[in-house]
């Protein structure tokens, strides 16, 4: 783990983002320091009855700590695995059944502490057990302040009799009521796992605007050293793209599909070979291939493509794959997404200034476009 002890920790202000979701009422609070909030933002409406920490088992003893007796002498901690292969219905029933254990019921909760895998299998199991309880995130990656942690989207992957992975194919829809995004927590962070949230910001600037994704490219140098000031900022600009989106439609209709837009290509990638690549990295290729593939179905000018690239690589991500990638079996993995309709494929695009396209059954040359741009 990286030691980002020179990083800036300059506390400042709490900001709090109020709306509804599903008729769910979600706070989520962005500053650095925000955690000391977390007492007094948790007892609106009521103290939970007990809560299980669920937490990355890789996070500094001292932070997980420092949550705990945050939460009070009612927590157990569950520490997990935060990787694909334990998003799984396995590490699920250890989590129910810790939770019968300490009597849990319908007014305790279930505190996530950690990145996008963490709160998406304690999201699923705060969302099944006793047919719901009380739910809270405590984002420590940038990914998952940015986007993971918001929405509530929670899910646990299938994995195939060959061994690879069905992404996120079990799951549900279950807000939280309180996410509290401190950037301090990312002080410790690897500069790779910061990197990779940033692919998600660049989603974002792609969806909404391109000068967001100029910022970052500018802001590259604070980003890597978690500069609490300029994450702040980021978290501040990036995390609103996702949340007015859900907002409009909270349960995937059709805009919120736009989230996705680089997913179906890193979806395909991460089922072949996720212990290669983070998530993040994944989908920025996945973005590279969308725009490549939106440019074939001229939708998108060809100058969209060399932007793109351009950001991410200034701040580090990959645009291409590793040399001999089997573009019939990622195309293949394609057909298992989630992201399809029936036996059509489901693409997200980009438009040249911003937004995207959803196409349904896209063509396959532009299918195969976009595999060819990130193919070596």
């Amino acid at each position: 783990m990286a030691d980002h002890s020179t990083a800036s920790v300059t506390p400042t202000p709490s900001q709090c983002i109020e709306f509804e979701q599903c008729g769910q009422p979600c706070r989520v609070v962005i500053g650095a320091g925000a955690l000391d909030e977390l007492p007094a933002r948790l007892c609106v409406p009521s103290m939970p009855t007990r809560v299980l920490l669920v937490h990355d088992e890789t996070l500094p003893e001292v932070l997980v700590e420092r949550v705990c007796a945050l939460l009070g002498p009612r927590t157990t901690m569950m520490p997990i695995a935060a990787n694909e292969k334990a998003k799984s219905v396995r590490t699920l029933e250890t989590l129910w059944k810790t939770m019968a254990d300490e009597r849990m019921d319908r007014a305790s909760a279930v505190v996530a502490l950690g990145g996008g895998i963490i709160s998406d299998i304690a999201g699923f199991a705060a969302a099944t057990y006793s047919r719901g309880v009380r739910f809270v995130v405590l984002p420590t990656t940038v990914l998952a302040m940015v986007d993971a942690a918001i929405g509530g989207k929670t899910a646990v992957n299938m994995l195939r009799p060959d061994g690879t992975l069905i992404k996120n194919m079990i799951g549900s829809v279950w807000v939280p009521e309180l996410v509290i995004s401190d950037v301090t927590t990312l002080a410790t962070l690897p500069v790779r796992d910061i990197r990779s949230g940033l692919a998600e910001c660049i989603k974002h600037a792609m969806l909404s605007s391109h000068a967001l994704a100029d910022w970052i490219v500018i802001q590259r140098a604070r980003l890597d050293r978690a500069d609490s000031v300029a994450m702040t900022e980021l978290v501040r600009r990036s995390a609103p793209v996702k949340i007015d989106v859900v907002v409009r439609d909270p349960l995937e209709r059709r805009e919120r599909m736009t989230l996705n837009l680089g997913h179906t290509y890193a979806h395909a990638i991460e089922s072949l070979s996720s212990e290669q690549w983070t998530h993040g990295e994944a989908v920025a290729i996945g973005l590279v291939a969308a725009t490549a593939a939106a440019v074939e179905a001229e939708i998108a000018p060809a100058t969209l493509l060399e932007r793109v690239k351009g950001w991410l690589t200034a701040v580090g991500l990959p645009t291409q794959l590793a040399i001999g990638a089997d573009i019939e079996a990622l195309t293949r993995a394609m057909g298992s997404d989630k992201k399809r309709e029936g036996e059509l494929l489901r693409l997200i695009l980009p438009l040249g200034a911003g937004g995207a396209q959803i196409l349904r059954g896209p063509p396959a040359e532009v299918v195969r476009a976009g595999w060819e741009s990130v193919a070596l």
